[in-house]
């Protein structure tokens, strides 16, 4: 009876409003609805009832009611009368401009925005089999809402030399900020099966909220040489500063080094052609989380 129903549309348009600029948007909305089957291990998870459950027992009884089997519980019961529901929206938007000068560099801003939210439902149904087992019926409301977004800048530059020397650098500054909401109610003994809202629960159990936020903000650079597509120099450097990291000690630095050398390009390989491409790498940095 699980099943996942999703909905989603996407745009993405991008604009040459000068000959040196562009701007661009992409937008994502997705609606999903999913009823998902008890924990996998659960006697009332039709996937372990398979290995479970006796194969010759009835699926229901004389009187036509479900067999609940020698295990004590039917997955068939337990899907109808214990569901578990969740609803979640996910959107998704960036925009962005882009500007070239002195034909070498570019100059780029962006801004991404990521919003989510859950709802989940959780129902033990009065007159079910494992409400009667434990004594009571209950209702669980429990979800989130997470809002995300992200400021990108950066400059780069590219040039090719004598049609051998290539050269690359990029710098850039990132601002990261996140906030999130959590909740979680539940209650006891509800009257009927059709009233399923926490306010008629004759006993109201868990109430939580809590919140959760953080920020990052990054400083980071590169710059790549390379000769003839054949030797290759890379060096890259990051300042992470984040709320998360002592008053004391909010930022860390990381920073990375790599060669290469393209072996089938040098002349002695120009004849062995059971190879289509050959690379030494080797690489040195320091790296973290936030």
């Amino acid at each position: 009876k699980s099943f996942r129903d999703r909905t989603g549309g996407r745009l993405n348009v991008e604009y040459a409003a000068l000959d040196w600029f562009k701007t661009g948007v992409n937008l994502s909305v997705a609606v999903t609805k999913e009823y998902q089957n008890r924990e996998v291990f659960n006697a009332q998870n039709p996937w372990a009832g398979v290995y479970l459950a006796n194969p010759y027992e009835p699926l229901r009884l004389p009187n036509g009611s479900i067999n609940l089997t020698m295990q004590g519980f039917s997955p068939i019961e337990g899907q109808d009368n214990n569901p578990f529901v969740q609803d979640r929206i996910s959107g998704f938007a960036t925009v962005f401009g882009e500007a070239t000068f002195l034909k070498n560099f570019k100059l780029k801003s962006l801004l991404a925005l990521n919003y989510n939210t859950l709802k989940s439902e959780s129902y033990l149904q009065p007159g079910s089999n494992l409400a009667n087992i434990l004594g009571y019926n209950s209702k669980t409301d429990a979800g989130n809402q997470d809002f995300q977004y992200v400021s990108t800048n950066t400059l780069s530059y590219q040039k090719t030399f004598a049609s051998k020397h290539s050269v690359s650098a990029l710098a850039g500054q990132e601002f990261t900020k996140n906030s999130t909401y959590f909740y979680v109610l539940e209650g006891r003994n509800l009257p009927t099966v059709s009233l399923t809202t926490i306010e008629n629960a004759g006993t109201p159990q868990t109430t939580s909220t809590s919140k959760q936020d953080f920020a990052i903000i990054s400083y980071f650079a590169n710059a790549s040489y390379d000769y003839d597509k054949k030797y290759y120099l890379t060096l890259s450097g990051r300042r992470d500063g984040s709320s998360r990291f002592g008053k004391n000690n909010l930022f860390s630095d990381f920073w990375a080094i790599g060669t290469a050398w393209n072996i089938k390009r040098e002349k002695f390989m120009e004849n062995v052609r059971i190879l289509d491409e050959l690379k030494l790498k080797a690489s040195l940095g320091t790296s973290g989380n936030v």
